[in-house]
């Protein structure tokens, strides 16, 4: 690994401008983020928690298409999705239509169904928790809208997936369609459309996955990419998997009867693996400056007062512009880096009264005094090391510091004039 990041920074070093060469540095990242980012465990926690509720989810989801009256749709989607498991596949779909069919909701009363609704919750709040941390979120959305938005996701996926489903495959055998489909070439046209179908379908859920669940703006770029990473992968992995995992006889001689179980336990490790693997490529690319070898942690002297001065420079940019204050996202990005950083810089210069942040959410910030009172200094002393925290050769740094306060003790408007001519 050492030699790898010796050969990260130094191409990171000769990179040049932001342009499709930088695509050259996503397998490095992948590679970090698979290594030191928990990827692994995170993909095995969603195995743990999808355990828990794919009953109560597939239960709702049948309940609430029998509701609407489709039927039929889930259960070619869940053979589709465990084919790469071959018989053990189809053993775990009839189990799960079997528990499925059980789970009455009439019978389950009050207690039940929402017992059936948190289960699902907890799916979709341990997806935004694993979301949210790959994207460098710092603040989650608050609990009001959470609540909301799963309960959404929960009632309207179902349907609206039920819905297309359905009318695409029950178009085929619509009156007005049928002199068409024997005309050259639209028969086998309607089949192939319909056979993508869920592809399609699996494109656009992970796309929204991607797009929507993180507490911050993704772009739809960013959100395409990971969803195509993940059916780019999809197909392979499924080969590999049922060839030499699921085709094995092993699984049945060691384990038995509960081979099923194993086999369906790493299958779906795969799958969430890959949905963070997407995500995490989805991320990189609305987040280019991850790209970097270095680690986000890593602080620097030069860089902590560098990008605290170009943080006060575009929050006063923007308030002499009368644009909206920045929220971390924005001064994130504009900035190229990273969100923690950026929230590190912000919380400081809030403590030392150089900023104020607004009730929004996320929070905006913006000046807290008037322009013409800011000076470097200012800046310097708020970032700075609080007196009395080291004592080594403390004479001798004092008088460093009061040479080098004494150079920084001009107007911030007057620094960005000057930088803004030279």
């Amino acid at each position: 690994m050492v030699g790898i990041n010796e050969t990260w920074q130094k191409w990171w070093q000769e990179r040049g401008p932001i342009s499709w060469r930088w695509a050259k540095f996503y397998p490095f990242a992948l590679l970090r983020a698979y290594t030191k980012e928990r990827l692994p465990s995170e993909a095995q926690a969603m195995v743990y928690v999808t355990l828990l509720t794919l009953v109560p989810l597939l239960a709702v989801a049948f309940s609430l298409l029998r509701g609407f009256g489709v039927n039929g749709v889930i259960e070619p989607w869940l053979r589709n999705m465990f084919e790469p498991m071959g018989d053990a596949g189809s053993e775990v779909v009839d189990r799960l239509i079997q528990f499925v069919s059980q789970t009455s909701a009439g019978g389950l009363g009050i207690v039940g169904v929402a017992v059936l609704f948190i289960s699902v919750i907890n799916l979709a709040q341990k997806i935004e928790t694993t979301l949210n941390r790959i994207w460098r979120v710092e603040n989650e959305r608050a609990l009001k809208a959470r609540i909301s938005g799963y309960v959404s996701a929960v009632l309207l996926a179902p349907l609206l997936i039920g819905a297309i489903m359905s009318t695409m495959l029950g178009m085929k055998d619509a009156a007005w369609l049928q002199p068409y489909l024997h005309l050259p070439g639209v028969g086998t046209l309607f089949s192939l459309l319909t056979g993508l179908l869920p592809m399609v379908i699996v494109f656009l859920i992970m796309a929204s996955s991607y797009a929507w669940i993180p507490n911050r703006s993704v772009s739809l770029k960013a959100a395409f990419t990971g969803a195509a990473f993940f059916l780019l992968l999809w197909y392979p992995v499924s080969w590999l998997f049922s060839r030499f995992i699921a085709g094995s006889a092993n699984y049945s001689v060691i384990y038995s009867s509960f081979a099923s179980m194993i086999i369906l336990l790493l299958w779906l490790y795969f799958l969430w693996l890959l949905f963070i693997m997407g995500a995490k490529v989805a991320s990189l690319i609305d987040l280019p400056d991850a790209l970097s070898p270095y680690d986000e942690h890593e602080w620097y002297a030069d860089e902590q007062m560098a990008l605290g001065i170009a943080v006060m420079t575009e929050i006063d940019h923007r308030f002499a512009h009368a644009e909206e204050a920045p929220n971390i996202e924005e001064l994130s990005k504009k900035l190229h880096s990273s969100p923690q950083k950026v929230s590190f810089l912000l919380d400081r210069l809030h403590q030392g009264k150089l900023i104020r942040a607004t009730d929004d959410s996320p929070a905006r910030y913006m000046l807290s005094k008037a322009r013409s009172l800011y000076t470097l200094r200012d800046i310097y002393q708020v970032l700075a090391m609080p007196k009395d925290t080291v004592n080594l050769n403390r004479g001798a740094f004092a008088e460093l510091e009061r040479n080098m306060i004494a150079q920084m003790d001009i107007p911030l408007m007057q620094w960005q004039e000057t930088t803004k001519n030279s």
